[in-house]
C-alpha cells in the first residue's frame, strides 16, 4: 500500500502459523523525499507505537479512549525509547550526518513525545 504518497510504500507481510504469527512491515521511501536516512525518524516511532497498540489490542487491552491512550505519559515515555533507538540505527548505519539526525529527532520528539520535550 501507499502511505501518504504514491512514492511512499509499505509493505506488511504476515507468516507464521496458527500459534504464532510473524509481522513484518517495510516502509520505504525515495531518499529524495525523506531527505536523508534520519528521514526515518519522522515516521519509525510512530510505526512502533502503532505495532504496540496492536499487540495490546490482540492482548485484550483496548481503551475507551485510544488519543488519550497513544498520548500518555507511558506511550511517550515508550516514544521517546523508540526515538533513541532510530538514532542509534541510523548513526551505526553510517548514512546521515549527525546535524540531519539531531533536526529529525527534534522532530520526532515534538510529534511523538511533546509533553516530554523541553526546549533547548
Amino acid at each position: 500500500m501507499t502511505f501518504g504518497a504514491e512514492t511512499s510504500i509499505v509493505d506488511i507481510v504476515l507468516s507464521g502459523d496458527a500459534e504464532e504469527t510473524l509481522l513484518k512491515l517495510t516502509h520505504s521511501v525515495p531518499i529524495e523525499m525523506a531527505g536523508t536516512t534520519a528521514g526515518a525518524l519522522y515516521v519509525g516511532p510512530g510505526w512502533d507505537g502503532a505495532l504496540l497498540g496492536l499487540a495490546l489490542y490482540l492482548k485484550g487491552e483496548v481503551s475507551d479512549d485510544p488519543v488519550a491512550a497513544a498520548n500518555s505519559p507511558e506511550a511517550q515515555d515508550f516514544n521517546v525509547k523508540s526515538i533513541e533507538e532510530w538514532v542509534s540505527a541510523i548513526e551505526a548505519s553510517g548514512t546521515s550526518d549527525a546535524d540531519a539526525i539531531v533536526a529529525a529527532q527534534q522532530v520526532s520528539l515534538a510529534q511523538f513525545a511533546p509533553d516530554l520535550v523541553r526546549p533547548e
